[in-house]
């Protein structure tokens, strides 16, 4: 029953997000598709190329545990979630170093917005759901998914903040 309501609940504020974006579309202006140069679109193709080498590897790595030549530290669900977030992160981290993750139309203040925004919300859910993290065995046989990407997307923010941090600092001087 707490996890029917805490679904509702998630439905109920990813609608009321909806509309607000529908409503004020200029604030969201960065999920409009806006054009990138060149070497934007060249630096996220490498990007695009790092994140699948990163997956190829972490997918090798579950085969070895799922072989059983390592001995698996998650079940097969929370190994599939984490292999997620950690493409998802390798191919926005390195936008994000190469200045390919935010057009020259974008302003960097509702990309930070929108980042902690979407850390925050996947957290809180993350941690009102019943089981966060189940160890049986020495192994983790349930995690949340908007937990881990709730940790996915704080990262991501936080190595956002410090990259503009460090291009502010570097056009003072």
């Amino acid at each position: 029953m707490q996890t029917l309501i805490m679904l509702l609940l998630y439905l109920a504020i990813c609608i009321t997000i909806y509309f607000f974006i529908q409503k004020n579309s200029s604030f969201f202006s960065f999920c409009k598709p806006t054009p990138c140069d060149e070497r934007q679109l060249i630096a996220r193709g490498k990007s695009y190329k790092y994140a699948f080498f990163v997956l190829l590897g972490y997918l090798t790595l579950c085969m070895l545990t799922q072989s059983g030549i390592i001995k698996a530290f998650a079940s097969a669900y929370v190994l599939f979630v984490i292999g997620i977030c950690i493409g998802f992160f390798a191919f926005a981290s390195a936008s994000i170093l190469q200045d390919a993750y935010v057009t020259p139309k974008t302003d960097p203040k509702n990309m930070a917005v929108s980042l902690a925004s979407i850390s925050a919300v996947n957290i809180v859910v993350g941690l009102f759901l019943s089981d966060v993290i189940v160890l049986k065995n020495g192994t983790l046989e349930y995690i949340s998914m908007n937990l881990l990407m709730g940790i996915t997307f704080l990262l991501l923010f936080l190595l956002f903040v410090v990259k503009q941090f460090i291009l502010l600092h570097s056009e003072e001087e």
